[in-house]
C-alpha cells in the first residue's frame, strides 16, 4: 500500500491554551472559559433641555487597551443645524469609572449637566452611566462597538451581535383518500384526476388516480413543512390532466393553516370531507352553479416528529415539535464564538444593495457526545473551504468549549435512549419524505430569517444547514426549485 499522505501544514487541529485571568465567579461558568477583555461602556438613557429630546437608550463600547489619554469626552451636536453645532459636552476621568463584572448588578444612570468647551455650565443635561466591564456583560451584545466606527450608512446595523430565533416547524400532512362527485369539464372523456396542493410558493402533487371516473381514489400522502404562526393558506385542487401540458381545475378548497388541527400527542386524527368550490379563472364571468364535489382526506399539523433542517448525521437538535413531549436535559454545551464564519458584505456597501453575498470562510463542527463533562477544550480549528481550484485555508478559529453535566444518572439514561422522537421509529417517514421536507425546511427558514432586521442572508442559512444544491434527484422522485419572478416554487412530482 502506498504511504498515507500527510495533511498540509496548518490544515490540522491544534491544541491551544486560553488565558482566563484566573477568575472564578460563583454561580457562573461564563467567565472562566476564555481570556477576559475589558471595555469602557457608555449607556445613554435620555436627554433633557435639548432642541429635540428624541435620544434613545443606546450603549457604546470602547476597547480598554486601545484608549489613549485619561479622559472620556461626550459631545452632543444639533443635527438639524446647518453647521452641526455643539450643544454641550461632558467630560469624565477614566480612572473614576467603576468596574462591574457579572454577576455584579448593573450600574444606575445619573443626570449630568452640559458644559461648554471652557467648562461653563450651559442649558441641557444628559442621563447616562459609564463603567468598565468585559465581554460577559449583558451590554456587550447590544453595544455599538468603536472598532467598527468606520462603518456608515444603513450597514451600521450589521456590526451588532444579533440572536436569530428559528421559527417552530411542523409537518403539515395531507393524506388524500378520495374525491366524490367530480364534474368533468368534458363529459365525453373519463377524467384523469390528481391532487395539487399549494402552500405559499411550494407545490406538491399526487399521482394521477387509477380510477378514471367521477369518484377517484388515491390513498396517498403529501407533506409540507409549515412555520408558526401558521398565517398561510393551503390550497387544494383537483386537476384533470387533459394533455401533456394542459390541466383543468375541477374544484378547489382554500384552508387557513391556523384552522388545521394540531396533533400534540399520539392519537389518531379522524378523516373529514371538505367541499370543493368551482374554480373561476380571472376574467371569466361568475355564474350561479350548484357544485357538490367533495374531497375525502385527513389533514393535520404533526408535532410528534422532529422536523429535520440539517442532514441526519449532523443534526444538533432532535426534539419533537410538540411542547408536550419535552426531552430530558442532560447538560449545557457552552461555546464562546460563532461557529459559522462569513465575510460580511454589508459593512463596506454603505446604503447600496448590489446583490452581493456573504462569502463563506469556513465552518467548525463539534460533536457533543465526544466531550468529557467538566473539561475545558481549547483548540485552533482551520477554516477550510472547497473552491473550484481546490481546498483553501481561509484562517483559523480559536474556540474554548466546555460541557457541564447536570446529573450522571440522567446523562447515562439519556444516552441509552433512542435519539429521535418515538414516532420516527413507530411510524417512520420514508427517505423521500425526509429529504424533501428537509429542503422545504431550509427554504422556509431562509424566507423567514431573510425578513428579519437585519436580514440573515439565504447563503448563510443554506451553508449552516448544509444545503449546497438547488436541484437534486432521489430514486423515482424529482424535486426542483424554479424562479417565479422573485418567488420560489417547488413542485414535487413523479416523472
Amino acid at each position: 500500500m502506498p504511504p498515507k499522505e500527510k495533511p498540509k501544514e496548518g490544515y490540522t487541529l491544534k491544541v491551544t491554551s486560553a488565558d482566563n485571568g484566573g477568575r472564578t465567579v460563583i454561580g457562573s461558568d461564563k467567565l472562566i472559559l476564555v481570556e477576559q477583555r475589558q471595555f469602557l461602556y457608555v449607556r445613554i438613557v435620555r436627554g433633557n433641555g435639548l432642541p429635540v429630546n428624541n435620544m434613545t437608550n443606546e450603549v457604546y463600547a470602547f476597547t480598554r487597551d486601545r484608549l489613549r489619554g485619561g479622559r472620556l469626552e461626550i459631545l452632543v451636536r444639533d443635527k438639524e443645524s446647518a453647521i452641526n453645532e455643539i450643544i454641550g459636552c461632558l467630560s469624565f476621568d477614566l480612572g473614576d469609572n467603576p468596574t462591574r463584572f457579572p454577576p455584579d448588578s448593573p450600574l444606575a444612570a445619573q443626570w449630568y449637566k452640559f458644559e461648554d468647551r471652557n467648562g461653563v455650565k450651559v442649558a441641557g443635561e444628559l442621563m447616562l452611566a459609564t463603567w468598565i466591564g468585559n465581554q460577559a456583560d449583558d451590554a456587550f451584545s447590544v453595544a455599538w462597538h468603536a472598532d467598527a466606527a468606520a462603518v456608515s450608512g444603513k450597514s451600521v446595523t450589521n456590526i451588532r451581535s444579533n440572536v436569530y430565533l428559528s421559527p417552530v416547524l411542523r409537518y403539515l400532512r395531507i393524506q388524500v383518500i378520495a374525491a366524490k362527485d367530480l364534474a368533468p369539464a368534458d363529459t365525453n372523456r373519463k377524467p384523469e384526476a390528481n391532487i395539487k396542493a399549494n402552500l405559499g410558493n411550494l407545490v406538491l402533487r399526487t399521482t394521477v388516480s387509477k380510477d378514471k371516473n367521477p369518484n377517484p381514489t388515491w390513498n396517498e400522502e403529501v407533506m409540507f413543512v409549515a412555520a408558526e404562526p401558521f398565517d398561510d393558506h393551503l390550497i387544494l385542487s383537483v386537476e384533470d390532466k387533459m394533455g401533456v401540458n394542459k390541466e383543468v381545475c375541477l374544484g378547489r378548497s382554500v384552508i387557513p393553516l391556523h384552522q388545521v388541527e394540531k396533533r400534540l400527542m399520539p392519537q389518531a386524527i379522524g378523516a373529514q370531507c371538505i367541499n370543493l368550490e368551482k374554480y373561476v379563472a380571472e376574467g371569466e364571468e361568475k355564474t350561479e352553479v350548484k357544485f357538490a364535489s367533495r374531497l375525502h382526506l385527513r389533514i393535520f399539523l404533526d408535532g410528534l416528529y422532529h422536523v429535520f433542517d440539517e442532514p441526519t448525521y449532523y443534526s444538533s437538535d432532535l426534539r419533537a415539535t410538540s411542547p408536550k413531549l419535552p426531552p430530558e436535559k442532560i447538560g449545557v454545551l457552552e461555546l464562546v464564538v460563532t461557529i459559522g464564519v462569513f465575510d460580511n458584505c454589508h459593512l463596506q456597501a454603505g446604503d447600496k444593495n448590489d446583490g452581493t453575498s456573504d462569502p463563506r470562510l469556513g465552518k467548525v463542527r463539534i460533536r457533543l457526545s465526544t466531550l468529557e463533562t467538566g473539561r475545558i477544550y481549547t483548540h485552533s480549528y482551520p477554516l477550510l473551504v472547497l473552491q473550484p481550484n481546490g481546498l483553501k485555508k481561509m484562517g483559523e478559529l480559536h474556540l474554548a468549549v466546555k460541557f457541564s453535566g447536570n446529573n450522571w444518572i440522567n446523562l447515562f439514561h439519556t444516552y441509552s435512549q433512542p435519539l429521535l422522537p418515538m414516532m420516527h421509529y413507530l411510524q417512520p417517514l420514508s427517505v423521500y419524505q425526509l429529504d424533501s421536507s428537509r429542503h422545504q425546511a431550509t427554504y422556509v427558514l431562509s424566507l423567514r430569517l431573510g425578513r428579519a432586521d437585519p436580514p440573515l442572508r439565504r447563503e448563510v442559512v443554506e451553508y449552516m444547514l448544509d444545503t449546497g444544491e438547488n436541484r437534486w434527484k432521489l430514486g423515482h422522485w424529482s424535486v426542483e426549485f424554479k424562479d417565479c419572478g422573485g418567488a420560489k416554487e417547488m413542485p414535487l412530482t413523479k416523472p
